[in-house]
């Protein structure tokens, strides 16, 4: 990706997550870069990725600690938790996502009504392919909905993205990454709840179509 084409593209994302985040988020978007300096204890945890790999970690780990540092919290590593993902600093929600070499992270701290956050980016060049995917990430009844009267590749596009967001906000709930089967979607145009199976909390979300991209933001 060009860089007047990246920076156009990170500049839209980040507008658009502002947009559906909760008041008191910070955000930041980047391209995906190894050449970024993040702390030397987590470059070592992709040391010996792929390139492609360590730029997006690379990436996806300064916009973390660049909303961190908005938040004034930008004294610690972020090392794995428990579910592999990063250790936010404790009263912080947080989440990244990278997509198409495209990084982005969101923060917030202060919450008194939210457990969790999650964001995902997915590529719109992966929404056909998702079509040949969809017993795999459709809950039952969303299956036995699209036996009778086949979801659209862009509705399962949102499906997806929708899920994928929503397993990052609540997982450490659960103790667990959540199986994307185990969650329901309703979405009415582009707000979304999900239902996820064993677990008592309320999901909501919304969905962003972008140029290149599904951006979606979940929260309970």
């Amino acid at each position: 990706m060009k860089s007047t084409e990246s920076l156009a593209a990170c500049s839209n994302i980040a507008r658009a997550a502002r947009c559906m985040l909760p008041r008191g988020f910070a955000v930041a978007c980047h391209a995906a870069s190894a050449a970024l300096e993040i702390p030397q204890r987590e470059r070592a945890l992709v040391a010996h990725a792929v390139p492609h790999r360590i730029a997006e970690f690379v990436g996806g780990r300064w916009c973390a600690h660049q909303v961190l540092a908005q938040l004034g919290r930008d004294d610690c590593e972020l090392m794995p938790g428990a579910l592999g993902g990063p250790s936010w600093p404790p009263g912080i929600l947080g989440s990244i996502t990278h997509e198409d070499s495209i990084c982005l992270a969101v923060a917030g701290d202060r919450f008194d009504t939210l457990q969790g956050v999650g964001i995902d980016l997915l590529s719109n060049q992966r929404a056909a392919a998702l079509v040949e995917l969809a017993d795999l990430f459709l809950s039952p009844a969303e299956t036995r909905i699209h036996q009778q009267n086949a979801f659209s590749p862009q509705q399962l596009a949102d499906f997806f993205c929708a899920k994928e967001a929503t397993v990052k906000a609540v997982s450490h709930l659960a103790g667990r990454y959540l199986d994307l089967a185990a969650i329901s979607i309703r979405q009415q145009h582009t707000e979304f709840s999900a239902i996820v199976a064993d677990l008592s909390c309320t999901v909501r979300g919304s969905l962003s179509h972008l140029d290149k991209q599904i951006l979606a933001v979940a929260c309970c």
